[in-house]
């Protein structure tokens, strides 16, 4: 059986069945017998949707523990997620039979191998001394084009023709 910890140190299992399908399907709409991926992508995405379908596998655990909804979604945060995640994701794969499991578990795998990987050329770009170049001069260019306009619009305002009835003190333009 699946298992994580919260990050208040609570020990927590979690176990797919038909039961927690249909009330999972039910209760938020979400299909865990869906093996197309769509649902785990959509999960992995969303931390209060993973959190709500965990509370619906993991409630009856939590009123032996005496753990609200809120206190089970307030002790699911940075590392604890993905635990919490992981142990679902091992969980779904369990319910099914082990020709799929085996799949579903190499498709996973797969999947976090390719996540890993993004993550590791995301933090190589943000780390490139060239990027932060770019992003000055980007940054700067704007600062630029803003100050400009703002003097244009301040220009164009004090050339008027309204400008100069308002301020007596200012000469007519002589044509």
């Amino acid at each position: 059986m699946a298992k994580f910890v919260d990050a208040d140190g609570r020990p927590w299992s979690v176990r797919v069945t038909v039961g927690a399908i249909k009330d999972v399907r039910d209760e938020i709409d979400v299909d865990l017998a869906d093996i197309r991926g769509e649902t785990l992508d959509r999960i992995a995405e969303d931390p209060v949707l993973l959190v709500d379908v965990l509370w619906l596998l993991c409630q009856e655990q939590a009123k032996g523990k005496e753990v609200s909804a809120k206190q089970f979604g307030e002790s699911l945060v940075g590392d604890a997620i993905d635990a919490a995640a992981a142990a679902l994701v091992e969980a779904i794969c369990d319910f099914f039979p082990s020709r799929r499991r085996t799949l579903l578990r190499k498709v996973t795998e797969k999947t976090a191998e390719v996540r890993e990987k993004a993550d590791r050329l995301a933090m190589a770009k943000i780390a490139d001394p060239e990027l932060e170049r770019k992003l000055t001069e980007a940054m700067q260019a704007r600062m630029e084009a803003e100050l400009e306009r703002a003097l244009t619009r301040f220009a164009l305002r004090t050339n008027s023709p309204e400008s100069s009835e308002s301020n007596p003190t200012a000469r007519p333009s002589v044509n």
